[in-house]
């Protein structure tokens, strides 16, 4: 997709907006718009002159259109209701919540108003809204609301950040060539992802279709079918027997849910599945919370072992998945019920029918009328089994195996699709309001521009997304863990303390959820990185980066001085002739020996390489012998990533392995 360029260009005055059209002013908003934030909620009158009208508030904008399904109403006096009253062409924009979050009022409600969570932007001279709309959505994809905002506490868009972001100012003309060019395009591109998502939704249908048909009916279509006796099984082979779930399942281990108060996520101790992780990729001890073993303990009963399913019982019921070998004796909270199928029953076979129509319809019938909604354990150990000889159910597994596969495959596909569709689309709107092509002109040989190349850094990224983009790119070809191990790095050797990590020992080496999960995040969000979550157990995440990625080298001193900048450009150029091994003994050594430091120990070698074999995870010393990590503390010191004490410390959880 290519378009002209404009003639001219000049300096806009802020690094990270860069170049714009020469005759293109550039100012802050508020000298072309009045903002005002609405007030606070008042539930009753205070006088009798004050009036009842409906209001918006945060949760009514969204990206694009107002939600106006569940429009409340409060109090004003006559002066808010004069002050505060919400015109068509108003762009209205999130003060809290997902800030920055912006759409144009059209006067979907008669006399609305507006709360506190909302910035009402409106025009006092020529300029646009339609226009102001797109640079708001640029701003918000490229970080910089994020940064302006300070994420990492409560974020606040308040009406004085608002009021001076920075505006680029094209003539009216242009303001409306642009909106309207944007409104087209962006549109043609929404169908397209609305026709992909229609697509993915067949898919669904289709994949739950093949596995109710097989699990109740069989692979064999000529095979005489019998009443199964159940309203929700219908028809089954004559030679299959209906069974209730719990005769499927060990006397010893019985169906049941697990731990009822888990507290907080502490970090470190037992692994829990809520019911939210019954997702094929959340089922990763790098993604779980954990509890106390104090407060697991009354709960062993419960624990997991590799095979067993797990099956959402609240919230999102009827999701099921087997439990990888890494969260044996991993426990489950309330929200799931565990179910361990009796040896002669195929495991595999056992999940798709857990996942199939007929048992989640029986199930969710039973729950109707409950207070809350849910699965009853009563319910779940009678729900009745279609049970196939155990022959034919190693085939209906081997079969649905191969089916789900190629369905899932071409999910993926389609969702592949989407990301790259979202990703023109947000380049586009950027190129425009920027002023990297002209939407107005008509292309000749020497003023064309492509989108890729007109895409640029924007605005300035966040300090997360810039390290992760970095440690990505250096280090993403060998997953998640090492990833998060340059983020360690970056916090504790080139002193990139905004990313604020609490950091426990890994098996794999320090790591802090809050961070890798911000990085990755924020990374997407700035530069389009996407983040492929594994289809398998064992498999790693992925990323892709765009094909026209650069990370913008000179926001870095911006963001975090000319020193730390330095430092952290010189770690990672270390790291990337490194492998996987190599980076995870340089980021525990070096958390051993900072932690070592910090509390006024002995630092020398054979403390530091102890610490690694003795008071890290025992998958350390499986790994790694001494004479290993003396090489690699050697490659330290050569290059100087040494630590002083002042990084943030591992030994918090103590020698856990002792």
């Amino acid at each position: 997709m290519s378009f002209p360029a404009y003639p001219d260009y000049r300096d806009s005055g802020i690094a990270w907006l860069g170049k714009v059209p020469s005759h293109w002013l550039v100012m802050p908003l508020k000298r072309r718009f009045s903002v005002a934030l609405g007030k606070m909620l008042q539930p009753d009158a205070k006088t009798d002159d004050d009036i009842e009208r409906p209001y918006l508030r945060a949760a009514n904008i969204k990206w694009g259109h107002v939600d106006i399904d569940d429009v409340k109403t409060m109090w004003f006096s006559p002066h808010e209701v004069n002050n505060l009253e919400l015109r068509a062409g108003d762009l209205l924009v999130s003060e809290g919540g997902d800030v920055g979050r912006s759409a144009i009022w059209r006067n979907e409600v008669a006399d609305c108003h507006f709360q506190n969570s909302v910035n009402r932007v409106r025009s006092i001279t020529d300029s646009r809204t339609d226009f102001l709309f797109y640079w708001m959505s640029t701003i918000k994809a490229k970080g910089y609301v994020d940064v302006l905002c300070n994420k990492s506490t409560i974020a606040h868009f308040t009406a004085e950040k608002v009021a001076a972001v920075p505006l680029p100012v094209p003539t009216p003309d242009e303001q409306a060539a642009i909106a309207a060019f944007l409104d087209r395009e962006t549109a043609k591109i929404d169908a397209l992802v609305t026709e992909k998502e229609r697509l993915i939704a067949l898919l669904k249908e289709k994949r739950q279709a093949v596995i109710s048909h097989a699990v109740t009916r069989g692979l064999n279509s000529s095979v005489t079918m019998k009443d199964s006796g159940s309203e929700w099984l219908g028809e089954i082979p004559a030679h299959w027997t209906v069974s209730p779930l719990k005769h499927l399942t060990p006397t010893d281990r019985a169906i049941m849910y697990g731990i009822v108060l888990p507290g907080p996520d502490v970090g470190e101790g037992v692994p829990i599945v809520k019911g939210g992780d019954v997702k094929g990729h959340r089922l990763r001890l790098d993604l779980l919370c954990y509890t106390t073993p104090e407060i697991e303990a009354p709960f062993a009963r419960a624990r997991l072992r590799p095979n067993d399913i797990v099956y959402s019982i609240r919230g999102s019921i009827g999701d099921a998945e087997l439990v990888p070998g890494a969260l044996e004796d991993a426990n489950i909270t309330q929200d799931v019920a565990r179910i361990s199928p009796i040896p002669e029953v195929n495991h595999a076979w056992l999940l798709h029918v857990m996942r199939s129509k007929p048992i989640f319809v029986q199930l969710e019938q039973r729950s109707l009328g409950a207070a809350v909604r849910g699965i009853n354990i009563f319910d779940l150990k009678r729900a009745a089994i279609p049970l196939p000889p155990r022959m034919e159910q190693d085939a209906i597994a081997e079969f649905l195996e191969e089916q789900t596969k190629t369905l899932s495959d071409l999910e993926h596909q389609m969702l592949a699709g989407i990301e790259l569709l979202k990703e023109r689309r947000a380049a586009l709107i950027s190129a425009a309001v920027t002023g990297k092509i002209d939407v107005r002109g008509a292309l000749s040989p020497d003023n064309v521009v492509s989108i890729d190349t007109a895409r640029t850094s924007g605005v300035q990224p966040s300090i997360r997304a810039s390290v992760g983009a970095l440690s990505i790119r250096t280090l993403g070809s060998m997953g998640r863990m090492a990833v998060m191990k340059g983020g360690y790095l970056a916090e504790g050797y080139a002193g990139i303390s905004e990313l604020d990590g609490t950091y426990h020992r890994d098996a794999a080496g320090p790591f802090c959820r809050a961070v890798i999960d911000g990085m990755e995040r924020d990374a997407a969000q700035a530069f389009g990185i996407q983040v492929i979550q594994p289809i398998k157990e064992g498999e790693r995440v992925t990323y892709r980066l765009p094909s026209n990625f650069a990370l913008p080298a000179n926001d870095l001193p911006a963001l975090f001085g000319e020193d730390r900048a330095k430092r952290l450009a010189a770690l990672f150029d270390l790291l990337k002739g490194l492998n996987r091994d190599g980076v995870e003994a340089i980021a525990t050594l070096f958390a051993v020996w900072n932690d070592l430091l910090a509390c006024g120990k002995s630092a020398d070698d054979d403390a530091v390489i102890r610490g690694v074999l003795e008071d890290w995870h025992p998958e350390k010393a499986v790994k790694f012998n001494g004479e290993t990590l003396a090489h690699w503390l050697a490659w330290m010191r050569r290059n100087h990533i040494v630590p002083d004490g002042t990084a943030p410390r591992t030994d918090h959880q103590g020698s856990l392995f002792q």
